[in-house]
């Protein structure tokens, strides 16, 4: 690229102490029609938002003040026409980096990265991008398009990789312009945390991350705002704590330095918040991850099914007090419906009723999404199925409760049937294809719809990406016990 452009440093920039290590800016692509709509469409990726139009106009703006010796962009129409203007206006080549391309959305655990990576279409620069973009070689010129989940998180390890090993310890500033979900695992995995979406970056907002000398990565501001490292506590093992029994909680952090010594107080409450239990733990010295740094396990004798208890926290530095947070955690009276289910491309009626036959139907495992099983790179509508019975001890704990089935995010509309009769429905299936990928299931019904063998049937349609019923927890139990377990994203 040409010389590198050098400006007065700027916010926190200024303050940070100096370090021969690296400086990482993270910018998404502005606002498109199909951020608006949550239509993905070709069009609407490629056509700006009001506001995304006004967010452009100002990006040159917006980053001035910094200096960058490289700039990254994805291969995206989006990303491109996002930083052109900057690109102009300081005469700068920015380099097409299909690494960096949007992928990874689905991702939500530790899983192992492939070996290799789906191959997508070559990567075309149009003669009035010519000044302004070029490829880093013939080996680079295709864009990626990752078929399954592991191939997703290559792509993100690549760009990690990439990153640290072309600039690490270069003293240099690069700028790099992405979308959300890559953007967000890319931070994750320069900071050395799990691939799980933890972080959103905002359209045309800016992050920034500092490589200190020792070589880890610090995040010092996320969406245009001053970080400040954020402590959590997570269930270990498993969602659904046995009351009685021990519980593990393991401590993590957003961000953190390797010499933190903070201390954390805790108090373990029971449903009528009373104190059950309390203590203090000092980090360990030798804390080498931000997703793991230390464990607490408490007992819960006095819990019942279906209460909620809460894990209060504090971190002191001294006497001042950091953050304070709560972690609550249920313990389930309800019945899971996990696990296999079987599933069938296509749209037929008959397939909602009690006594349709689904034992020639593909196996999925539920959730999960069936991108990831059964019908990979599926786009379209498909149908779930499962047969269940209840245990006599489930409707001895829950009583008279009004009862509920509970899907925890179904990608993108839905229609919902148990026994034959439909129970509820989300989102609007094509043409009108209005998606409520985000929004749990809690469906209602008269437990007079129950009988010795259920059935349930689950009609998706899915027009964009992972597809299918994809986050848990999917159970059948009392409604406002199941609206807690949504609420509490277990």
């Amino acid at each position: 690229m040409n010389s590198p452009i050098r400006f007065a440093v700027m916010l926190l920039a200024a303050a940070a102490p100096m370090a021969f290590g690296l400086d990482v800016y993270l910018i998404r692509h502005a606002e498109t029609m199909g951020n608006v709509t949550l239509d993905y469409s070709e069009k609407n990726q490629c056509t700006f938002s009001p506001k995304g139009l006004e967010q452009v106009a100002g990006i040159t703006a917006k980053l001035d003040g910094l200096a960058f010796d490289e700039v990254l962009v994805s291969p995206t129409w989006r990303t491109r026409q996002t930083i052109l203007p900057f690109l102009k206006a300081h005469k700068i080549t920015a380099e097409i980096c299909p690494e960096i391309e949007e992928c990874c959305c689905d991702c939500q655990a530790d899983t192992a990265p492939a070996p290799s990576i789906t191959p997508g279409e070559r990567i075309v620069i149009g003669e009035d991008e010519a000044p302004y973009f070029k490829l880093r070689d013939t080996n680079t010129n295709f864009r990626f398009a990752p078929a399954t989940e592991a191939e997703a998180v290559a792509q993100i390890r690549r760009a990690g990789e990439l990153i640290r090993s072309r600039f690490g310890g270069t003293g240099k500033s690069i700028l790099i312009v992405t979308h959300s979900c890559s953007g967000g695992r890319l931070i994750s995995d320069l900071l050395g945390l799990k691939l799980n979406g933890r972080f959103g970056p905002g359209n045309a907002a800016l992050t920034h991350l500092r490589q200190e000398s020792h070589g880890r990565f610090i995040l010092q501001t996320l969406n245009d705002v001053p970080f400040e490292p954020r402590y959590s506590w997570t269930l270990s093992g498993t969602n659904s704590p046995t009351p009685g029994k021990p519980v593990t909680f393991t401590l993590s952090a957003d961000s953190f330095t390797p010499d933190d010594k903070n201390r954390i107080g805790w108090r373990l409450l029971n449903a009528q918040r009373h104190v059950v239990r309390e203590g203090a733990e000092t980090i360990p010295a030798d804390t080498r991850s931000a997703d793991h740094i230390l464990d607490l396990t408490l007992d819960t004798t006095g819990a019942n099914p279906g209460d909620v208890w809460s894990l209060d926290s504090s971190i002191r530095s001294g006497t001042n007090i950091l953050q304070q947070w709560t972690c609550n955690f249920l313990f389930p009276s309800y019945e899971s419906l996990s696990g296999t289910w079987r599933i069938h491309s296509g749209d037929d009626p008959s397939w909602a009723t009690a006594d349709f036959s689904h034992a020639d139907w593909a196996e999925t495992q539920v959730p999960g999404g069936w991108e990831k099983d059964a019908l990979p790179a599926y786009d379209g509508t498909a149908w779930y199925r499962l047969s269940f019975s209840l245990p006599a001890a489930a409707f001895a704990r829950w009583g008279d409760a009004p009862l509920a089935l509970l899907m925890g995010g179904i990608d993108d509309a839905d229609e919902t049937f148990l026994n034959g009769v439909k129970i509820g429905a989300m989102g609007r299936f094509p043409p009108e294809q209005v998606t409520a990928f985000t929004e749990p299931r809690i469906y209602e019904f008269d437990r007079g719809l129950l009988a010795e063998t259920n059935h349930l049937a689950v009609r998706v349609s899915d027009w964009m990406g992972g597809g299918g019923i994809w986050k848990g927890p999917v159970a059948i139990g009392p409604s406002l016990e199941l609206r807690a377990a949504a609420a509490l994203g277990r």
